[in-house]
């Protein structure tokens, strides 16, 4: 058939024809490579023949600055030269695999070959939990996210490599990233404030004085974690070293002509352990008694005297294992720092134990110092800049949630309901879905939450909250990755669900928007608590605000990997936030990776929503997620396709004579 006449019969298939057709050509035509079609995955990637200096993450990063996101090849496989067919032709069939991407092959190392990448393999391994790693595994297929780069920066630091945090962003590959590292230096590491310093709010601590809560001391993060019997006297020694360590956990916050402000102390006040001795408590009643004992602890903070942290530590005796919790007031720590801090704890008492000086690894940048930039950085001409894009962002026409019924938003209030992925599920967003259809799971977990909004209200259109861990680089010679302070960005997301495409089509426009948003929202919070302008901090207050919080906090079990002392408890760690206080948002998803699944808990106030509405958008937000693990769009329009009158061989006929075509 010519080319003519196959122009002129793809012409005659009906729009609805032609979107199946450009589909099943995304899954790749029958092949006699011993592949079939449902074996071959739908991505787009590309073959290069370039010189032998050349690296497939360069080109990725030249295509990604000039094509959409979703045009760019999953896979760039860097070739010698093309295989050709005795006719001259490309040889499609012997082409590599792209789909397997962990495969040897020309231009692409899978091993090792020389110390940095044996060292950033080990690391990468360690913080993935995965093994083996090669070479040219790209760090965000691979189930690597913003959150875990942190661990790598940190990690690698701890082994003598000089890793910039933007640097595993710009090479996301251990042969690309170790090609850097041998070549270029951080700068040279910013000094902290001085003891005893007055420092300017960061943009979400303002948020946290904005919102005026009913018992502000109690508004905490907490931590609940099974441990050997510890002995007191060097789990004190260790605490305090740890707070004197880390200035943000020596804050204490007053308020002067109406004015909140924050002060490192130079020395740290004595952080408070309390024995709560359960060694006869039956074991029906421990958890119970944990709760009932974490309660108290959560209420006993006070960040006008500080400190800001306090321990306890519950005995069950013999045969048991003991429990220590951790409680440190939100303004002085996130979820980034915890492991940190539990690395730094760990190490301290060992060293105490073992009648040792104290040494912790090499601090990088204070959050005193942080708060500094941020604030400067906030006057700069790029952030100014960035108004007009929330100005367009934010006029959306977004409805409101619907209610159940009228009444108090408050955390007194406050119900959850949980769903969970499978070990297979999560592997499969973690991994699977960001190598084949570039979707991140951050990226998926908004797409799942559009989808059951839209199905809800009604409206294409949602405006979704959105928290970020906020250590992005604003500044040379700053480094957060063991930094312990409240960094957390947020802003709202103004996203389209397009609910007449393919799921996993409309999932990647909501990832393409997502990457819009500059320096993952940064911006917004910097105008809006932080410009010196009164009239930009007013007109960004008076925009559309989000009644949904979608907030990943990734993979979190990753974060006690590798420790000796410390492993998750089951029970709870009692109220982190005062029953009195008002709730910001109608509903909050906290989404995060516990022992291999995504566990999602939906928050919200039974004063305003029945339990079973929850439920319905839970179990659509997991159907979205299945869906694109499965990969259902595939399904559906094979399904849809044969409804229109073009069956599966008049496809694939269609399909071997445009493969005869090229």
């Amino acid at each position: 058939m010519s080319n003519t006449d196959l122009r002129a019969r793809i012409e005659r298939l009906s729009p609805q024809q032609r979107v199946m057709l450009t589909q099943r050509l995304k899954q790749g035509a029958p092949s006699s490579n011993g592949r079939s079609p449902a074996q071959s995955s739908k991505q787009l990637a590309a073959y290069v023949v370039a010189s032998p200096n050349m690296l497939a993450g360069e080109l990725r990063d030249f295509l990604s600055a000039r094509l959409p996101n979703y045009t760019v090849p999953a896979h760039i496989i860097v070739l010698d030269a093309l295989p050709l067919t005795p006719n001259g032709k490309v040889d499609r069939n012997a082409l590599p695999d792209p789909t397997d991407h962990r495969q040897a092959s020309t231009g692409a190392v899978a091993t090792p070959k020389n110390e940095i990448e044996e060292k950033l393999t080990a690391i990468w391994s360690a913080v993935l939990g995965m093994d083996p790693i090669a070479v040219n595994d790209n760090f965000f297929e691979i189930g690597g996210d913003s959150i875990l780069s942190i661990q790598v920066v940190a990690k690698a630091r701890q082994a003598g490599l000089k890793l910039a945090p933007t640097q595993l962003f710009q090479h996301q590959t251990i042969a690309e990233l170790a090609a850097v590292i041998g070549n270029e230096s951080v700068a040279p590491m910013a000094q902290p404030v001085q003891s005893t310093s007055d420092i300017p709010l960061t943009p979400i601590q303002h948020w946290f004085f904005e919102q005026q809560f009913a018992e502000p001391h109690h508004w905490n993060q907490a931590l609940l974690v099974e441990t050997p019997g510890l002995d007191l006297k060097h789990l004190q020694r260790a605490a305090q070293a740890l707070a004197q360590h880390h200035d943000a956990l020596r804050l204490t916050f007053a308020k002067h002509a109406g004015q909140v402000q924050q002060r490192v102390q130079g020395e740290v006040a004595h952080v408070g352990i309390e024995r709560i001795d359960l060694r006869d408590m039956p074991s029906r009643d421990v958890a119970s008694a944990i709760q009932h004992h974490a309660a108290a602890l959560q209420a006993s903070l006070n960040p006008e005297a500080g400190p800001l942290m306090r321990l306890g530590y519950f005995d069950l005796g013999q045969g048991r294992a003991s429990r220590l919790l951790i409680v440190i007031h939100h303004l002085a720590v996130d979820g980034a720092s915890w492991q940190t801090i539990l690395e730094d704890l760990e190490a301290a008492y060992l060293q105490s134990q073992r009648s040792q000086p104290i040494q912790f690894p090499p601090a990088t940048t204070a959050f005193g110092l942080w708060a500094q930039r941020i604030s400067t950085h906030a006057q700069s001409a790029p952030v100014q800049r960035e108004l007009n894009f929330w100005r367009k962002h934010l006029a959306t026409d977004a409805p409101d949630l619907p209610l159940d019924s009228e009444g108090v938003n408050d955390e007194a209030s406050t119900r959850e309901i949980v769903v969970e992925l499978s070990e297979r599920e999560t592997n499969a967003l973690l991994r699977e879905l960001p190598a084949m259809h570039d979707i991140r799971i951050n990226e998926a977990l908004a797409a799942a939450v559009m989808r059951a909004l839209s199905e809800w209200t009604e409206s294409d259109a949602q405006l979704i909250g959105v928290e970020g861990h906020g250590r992005e680089g604003i500044a040379e010679g700053l480094d957060l990755s063991r930094s312990v302070g409240w960094f957390t960005s947020f802003y709202p997301a103004a996203l389209t669900w397009r609910k007449r495409a393919p799921v996993l089509s409309a999932a990647q426009e909501v990832a393409r928007q997502l990457r819009q948003i500059s320096t993952r929202g940064l911006s917004y919070g910097a105008l809006r608590y932080l410009s010196q302008d009164t009239a930009v901090r007013q007109e960004l207050a008076a925009l559309p605000q989000s009644q949904v919080l979608l907030n990943y906090l990734g993979q979190f079990s990753q974060m006690l990997s590798g420790l000796a002392l410390f492993k998750l408890a089951q029970e709870s760690p009692g109220a982190v936030h005062s029953p009195r206080a008002r709730r910001h948002h109608l509903i909050e998803i906290n989404a995060a990776v516990v022992s291999g699944r995504l566990r999602s808990t939906w928050q919200y106030s039974a004063n305003l929503h029945r339990p079973e509405t929850i439920q319905t958008l839970a179990d659509a937000f997991a159907d979205t997620l299945r869906m694109l693990t499965v990969h259902a769009p595939a399904a559906n329009d094979a399904s849809k396709f044969a409804q229109s009158g073009l069956n599966e061989a008049e496809l694939d006929d269609l399909l071997a004579e445009l493969d005869e075509s090229r």
